[in-house]
């Protein structure tokens, strides 16, 4: 059986390429298919995500709000991973029950700790990690941040 990771960037894609990229290289050789998104686009991720099963979703920044407007609405992926998500938390998040991990970087200026700090209270199933004197873009800290992703993934 494949299992499939879902990647989906931010407004700017370009940040998120160095991170993915590691992610892909960590788990490359445990029999993981992946589908990058150009773009933080929920339609393409509908499209794109249709026809996959067993999927991980990793969403990074607006990504992060994509993914979880999708498993509110669809319900079919098999976790979350949320890296510095933009994404206020609502009550309706509490619905989601899969299991989710939360990172985000202590030196983010585009999107306050804090943000992933109360989104954190309102996912039943989820563990935050924060990653010392990380930016946004995880700039120098994208193999630890790559490893944790995938040791976690390989923990379900």
């Amino acid at each position: 059986m494949v299992k499939y990771i879902i990647l989906i960037p931010g407004a700017n894609p370009e940040t998120a390429k160095l991170l993915f990229s590691q992610i892909k290289e960590n788990l490359k050789s445990k029999n993981y298919s992946f589908v990058q998104l150009d773009s933080a686009d929920e339609q393409n991720l509908v499209k794109k995500a249709a026809n996959v099963q067993h999927k991980i979703i990793i969403g990074k920044s607006l990504g992060g709000r994509i993914a979880l407007d999708y498993q509110l609405e669809y319900k079919n992926a098999e976790a979350l991973i949320l890296l510095s998500p933009a994404a206020e938390a609502i009550d309706e998040f509490r619905e989601i029950e899969i299991p989710i991990l939360l990172i985000h970087g202590t030196k983010d200026l585009v999107i306050s700790i804090e943000n992933s700090r109360e989104l954190k209270t309102y996912l039943r199933n989820s563990k935050l990690i924060e990653i010392e004197n990380a930016d946004h873009s995880y700039r120098g800290k994208e193999k630890e941040t790559a490893e944790i992703v995938a040791n976690w993934i390989l923990s379900l």
